[in-house]
């Protein structure tokens, strides 16, 4: 421990010690203001960067992305941007991390955001410093279907015991093969994919998985 922690110590533990300032050198050196028995910790420049994960990240115009991002300081209240250059970016809206400085949060994409463009989402002080910046993520024209290519909006099930299942608004329940990113059951989803001719799924209407987004 150093001779300079070891002096504060010695004067929080201390009753009849004179009780720091917040304005006080020493308070200011090792991070902390001290008033009326209680310590703060005070956070400046070094913040820790945080980290950003946006899923899907290849979205189409109008669609819901899910965001998360972890080791952000605790209950930090940050603004979430969108744009296409990282060094241009547009406040979507204001979020707060949880005590263990994590954030979970579902957002549309913004009006702006078009085909054949990167879009990059960041996290940022109120005074506009960047903590955490995504990867892009690819906007694109919504696919044309073909004879087998077929896209399902609807609810997922409870996986059997060889695929993920999908309850779609049309009234057919579908085998889904291939990754579901973060999602999981009882989320509503749309699924884009081909018919499967054949399926491990070891059900009729089985779909390989091209893409999976958040569906309202």
């Amino acid at each position: 421990m150093t001779r300079l922690k070891m002096l504060l110590a010695a004067t929080l533990i201390s009753g009849s010690a004179t009780l720091l300032t917040v304005a006080s050198p020493l308070a200011a050196q090792v991070g902390v203001a001290v008033g009326d028995g209680a310590v703060e910790v005070q956070y400046g420049e070094r913040d820790q960067r945080g980290r950003i994960f946006v899923r899907p990240d290849v979205v189409e115009q109008g669609d819901r992305v899910r965001i998360s991002a972890r080791d952000l300081r605790p209950f930090a209240r940050l603004v979430l941007s969108a744009g296409r250059n990282p060094a241009r970016l547009d406040t979507v809206r204001a979020v707060q991390a949880d005590a263990n400085g994590r954030l979970f949060i579902n957002v549309r994409l913004p009006d702006w955001a078009r085909p054949g463009r990167n879009l990059f989402f960041a996290l940022e002080t109120r005074g506009g410093r960047t903590v955490a910046l995504s990867r892009p993520i690819r906007v694109v024209d919504s696919e044309d279907e073909g004879d087998d290519r077929i896209t399902v909006t609807g609810e997922l099930l409870e996986p059997t015991a060889t695929c993920p299942r999908l309850a779609g608004d049309d009234g057919r329940i579908y085998a889904l093969a291939g990754s579901l990113r973060d999602f999981d059951s009882g989320d509503r989803v749309r699924v884009t994919g081909e018919m499967a001719e054949t399926s491990i799924c070891n059900q009729r209407r089985t779909i390989d998985v091209e893409r999976i987004r958040s569906a309202e």
